[in-house]
């Protein structure tokens, strides 16, 4: 293949850019660990909460997620061990904290489990999980996004699902100025965490609008176990323009 002058000086700007990127990475964030996560709840939107005990299930994966997959920036180039760890936070746990929030103002009452409880012990019983956590680095237009794959099912007394958000997967945008956002340190968990945040609102805003029976722990109908349906571990790369 046969490269002229133009294409030649735009592969070696590439190239130089992703350079001064991850210096930029490291000479401005520092090499110190990201900040905990520590999100604002949103106030949703209800005049008053539904009078059930519910059941939050979070698996402990999801609890004692704490890293995030860099995709490979639009310069090219690979994501380094080093640049990996400047991302490791509590995802987790702040997004136990969000859901915890968000659904306390939907019910009079929400307990955080681990496990399936016994039968009765609640009105519903709902499982959230985060199954991919994505964030994109880019340098030639500096725009980042930040995708956030998961599920929300409620359970019946046997473990089965019976019903199912339709949103599993949230992305946040937004346009990085050279050296502030994803490359300060003191940013960066805002960025972070606005597509936790809106995930659980988006679930929210599902879980207000089905009716009880839909999701209530006594459910036997369960729910079809289609490839849609089902809980994936192992969810394709997602696509970032």
């Amino acid at each position: 293949m046969k490269f002229d002058n133009k294409m030649l000086r735009l592969v070696f700007r590439n190239h130089l850019i992703l350079v001064v990127y991850t210096l930029a990475l490291f000479i401005l964030g520092g090499c110190a660990s990201l900040p905990a996560l520590n999100p604002e709840i949103p106030k949703l939107p209800v005049s008053e909460r539904k009078h059930l005990k519910v059941a939050l299930l979070i698996p402990e994966a999801t609890h004692n997620l704490t890293e995030v997959k860099l995709l490979h920036s639009t310069c090219g180039g690979s994501i380094s061990p080093e640049m990996q760890d400047l991302y490791k936070t509590n995802y987790g746990i702040a997004f136990e904290n969000i859901l915890s929030g968000i659904f306390s103002q939907l019910f009079d009452h929400v307990d955080i489990i681990r496990t399936l409880p016994p039968r009765n012990d609640y009105s519903a019983v709902f499982e959230a999980s985060l199954i991919n956590l994505h964030l994109k680095l880019a340098c030639l237009a500096f725009d980042g996004a930040f995708i956030v794959q998961g599920a929300l099912r409620a359970l019946n007394y046997e473990g089965l699902e019976v019903w199912r958000a339709n949103t599993t997967s949230m992305q946040f945008k937004e346009v990085i100025k050279f050296g502030l956002n994803l490359y300060d340190i003191n940013a960066r968990p805002k960025f972070l965490s606005s597509s936790l945040v809106t995930l659980g609102k988006e679930w929210s805003e599902e879980v207000n609008n089905v009716p009880v029976q839909f999701y209530a722990q006594y459910q036997t109908h369960v729910a079809p176990q289609t490839a849609d349906n089902r809980l994936e571990t192992n969810k394709p790369e997602p696509s970032v323009d």
